[in-house]
């Protein structure tokens, strides 16, 4: 797969999108609010109390969109994709979150 990310860095990615050759994650990155979940997702978090910390209901809509983004299942195939990917780092997962200061 590098030469489907060289190609995206040298302005091709549109070109690959319409082909259905890039990943998810580069055609419809994570939202801020996408990235939250998964970063509590990650650490271990039920989705009730994901819910609680982040004023959502536990209907799952956010992992259903992240999955869908990721072409993942699961929640423990979906964060270790992302972290794969880069597109949430062990930094993320392991600094204290905002109300755990």
């Amino acid at each position: 797969m590098p030469h489907l990310e060289a190609a995206f860095h040298r302005g091709r990615r549109g070109h690959l999108r319409d082909l259905g050759m890039l990943p998810p994650s580069l055609t419809h990155p994570l939202t801020g609010r996408e990235k939250q979940v998964i970063v509590r997702v990650a650490r271990g978090m039920s989705n009730a109390k994901t819910g609680v910390d982040l004023f959502l209901s536990e209907d799952k809509t956010h992992l259903r969109r992240i999955y869908k983004k990721t072409g993942t299942h699961d929640r423990a195939h979906a964060v270790a994709l992302l972290l794969i990917r880069g597109d949430i780092t062990a930094a993320d997962v392991l600094e204290p979150l905002d109300d755990d200061r």
